[in-house]
């Protein structure tokens, strides 16, 4: 992926919140491969390597930080940015109707733990979503419009 000059902005932005500096910005951008929203999948294991690859490492500071970006592309672009020491990915049971069966399944949603705060994935019709208000209440991460 080019350098993105939105994505760079947003990172920055993070880990200025943060109180975090580095002069490798460039690189990490350059290395992240944004993961694409609404993403429609049912496979659990499937998301999870999808949201693992996507991640990137920075060195700043007083330590290594894992760096993971969502993009939504709709009339504008948004991109969720989250920064922390820790990223790890859990699962948590979720019912759902199935809108062509209209049956009721019991489906594993993702769930990012981050340094501070925890962001459970959603399912929305047929398509996994994040909630931009979890993510903007979570103080490692941020929701940027491009």
């Amino acid at each position: 992926m080019a350098s993105d000059s939105c994505l760079e902005a947003a990172i920055n932005t993070v880990l200025s919140k943060l109180g975090i500096h580095s002069s490798r910005l460039g690189e990490v951008t350059a290395r992240l491969r944004p993961v694409r929203l609404p993403y429609s999948s049912r496979d659990d294991r499937q998301l999870r390597l999808v949201i693992t690859s996507a991640s990137a490492h920075i060195e700043a500071g007083e330590g290594t930080y894992s760096v993971i970006v969502f993009e939504r592309q709709a009339l504008r672009r948004m991109l969720f940015v989250c920064v922390a020491k820790s990223i790890k990915l859990e699962s948590d049971e979720e019912h759902v109707r199935d809108e062509l069966s209209g049956l009721k399944l019991r489906v594993k949603v993702p769930v990012i733990v981050l340094d501070d705060c925890m962001i459970k994935f959603h399912w929305k019709r047929s398509v996994v979503e994040l909630d931009e208000e979890a993510i903007a209440a979570c103080n490692s991460c941020i929701v940027w419009r491009c």
